[in-house]
């Protein structure tokens, strides 16, 4: 029996193999897609699973990019993928509301549940509807007192500091990113700078860090084996503490609201709850649910994305003293007023490049990720129903043809008109693009802008050692794991 079973397995097994990969060429021929050789079961697993445990897929893209073409094929084990470079292909599919949120990013359903970021179709048309007001110029102007307020939190921790002191401030940014996104959007001060071990705070950092592990080890992404882990246990434990008190949250400011008889907007901070307490939907309030999910989509889009930015650009600036001191004179010849306006801010035009040309090389997501409900065929391509098509931004951001020497840190080419005007607008989009492009990305601006000045005016910023470089990692963003080492000098009067 054991011989027969044994002569099956051995005999059959070469059949799956061969049904297996005759059935993916076939499939590779009607894509019209070039891509590296696929071995059976696996796919290109084997070429990626190195670089997937290093957490380091961003680097391998781009060489297959670079090796296969603008657009290529990659599969990991049964699963197709497809990464693209290419302009007009990404420019058709960011425009076309047919192409949706890949179902990749369903893992953070149960955290974000129908929020802005997981949305489609007519209930993220009218939710986004809803919400552009809040980020208009001048809404964004009343958020500024909040950005400043916790700019100086930041910058007295700064103070003390010993002299020469060398720290990693990249858990400093988090937590001032943090601290401003809460204000914003829930008007609740979580004081995470001073008290970064505090509940919500520890919460949101672990459930984000375990989530990731979904998006990088396949058999985590089959649910049976998922809810049977340690992982799966604690998710639920700190989804439920963040939505607990997401929901007192929401419950004090709706009795507060509704105890209020005619507040003066212009009195107090503005919170973007109050907007979602205050509107309807189709004629019918939105319920703490619905609110809940888009307190939570704020939080997470808007703390660990500026956080992480934020360290890009301080890294950036302590090894290239020379931008450092063009942003610092700027600020200096602009004789800003203590109390910053949006205008201010605003007029520091080479501050502002020094930001964008951060975001180039860093783009905070290095993928962005969707698929169409039906099969479509755009271009010369044909792109099956369900299959995730990646925008690599990492990528498109990274070659030459799209920006000269583009592994240099140089601020000046986005003061470049003619090239700017030349260059198609999806050859450079750290805040995505087309229909759903981030709804936060001048707040994110702003945000930034303001703790640099606050910083800069005042200090001036060292890498911690002589030759330190950041370890670029990808998790589903683009961080250091070792941290942004600095050291910060008072400069004299």
């Amino acid at each position: 029996m054991f011989i027969l079973i044994a002569s099956i397995i051995f005999c059959g097994l070469p059949l799956i193999l061969l049904y297996v990969h005759l059935k993916w060429a076939k499939e590779d021929l009607k894509l019209g897609i070039p891509g590296p050789p696929c071995i059976p079961i696996l796919g290109n697993l084997h070429l990626l699973w190195n670089y997937i445990k290093e957490e380091k897929l961003h680097e391998i893209i781009l060489d297959l990019i670079n090796e296969y073409g603008e657009t290529i094929r990659v599969r990991v084990g049964p699963k197709l993928f497809i990464f693209t470079t290419e302009v007009k292909l990404v420019e058709a599919i960011v425009n076309n509301p047919k192409f949706m949120k890949s179902d990749d990013y369903k893992i953070y359903q149960p955290w974000l549940g129908d929020g802005l970021i997981l949305a489609h179709g007519e209930k993220w048309h009218k939710m986004r509807k809803l919400l552009t007001p809040a980020f208009h110029f001048q809404i964004l102007g009343r958020f500024v007192p909040i950005f400043q307020e916790q700019a100086e939190v930041f910058v007295e921790k700064v103070r003390n500091l010993g002299p020469e002191e060398n720290i990693n401030v990249a858990p400093w940014l988090q937590s001032f990113a943090l601290d401003v996104v809460s204000e914003s959007s829930m008007g609740v001060k979580l004081n995470a700078q001073n008290d970064p071990n505090r509940d919500f705070v520890v919460a949101s950092k672990e459930l984000l860090d375990t989530l990731c592990l979904r998006f990088y080890y396949p058999l985590y992404n089959i649910d049976f084996i998922w809810k049977l882990t340690s992982h799966y246990k604690k998710c639920c434990d700190r989804i439920r503490f963040i939505n607990g008190f997401v929901n007192d949250v929401i419950n004090q400011r709706r009795e507060k609201l509704l105890n209020e008889k005619s507040p003066d907007p212009s009195e107090e901070k503005p919170a973007l709850l109050d907007i979602l307490l205050q509107s309807t939907i189709d004629d019918s309030p939105l319920s703490n649910e619905a609110i809940r999910d888009e307190m939570n989509t704020f939080m997470v889009a808007g703390h660990e994305t500026t956080g992480t930015t934020m360290g890009f650009v301080i890294f950036l600036l302590a090894k290239h003293q020379e931008v450092q001191e063009k942003v610092f004179l700027e600020i200096k010849e602009n004789s800003l007023n203590q109390k910053l306006s949006i205008r201010d801010i605003n007029s520091l035009r080479y501050l502002d490049c020094v930001i964008k040309e951060t975001l180039r090389l860093y783009p905070i997501l290095p993928d962005a990720i969707k698929q169409s409900a039906e099969d479509f065929t755009l271009r010369k391509y044909f792109i099956p129903a369900k299959t995730s098509i990646l925008t690599s931004i990492h990528a498109v951001h990274r070659l030459e043809k799209n920006f000269k020497n583009p592994d240099e840190f140089n601020p000046d080419r986005f003061l470049d008109e003619i090239s700017n005007e030349e260059r198609s607008p999806y050859t450079y989009q750290p805040f995505s693009a087309g229909l759903r492009n981030c709804i936060g990305q001048r707040f994110a601006m702003l945000e930034m802008k303001t703790l640099l000045i606050q910083v800069l005016s005042e200090y001036k910023i060292h890498l911690g050692t002589k030759n330190f470089e950041i370890d670029l990692r990808e998790s589903t963003l683009l961080f250091s794991r070792n941290g942004v080492n600095v050291k910060f000098e008072k400069r004299k009067k």
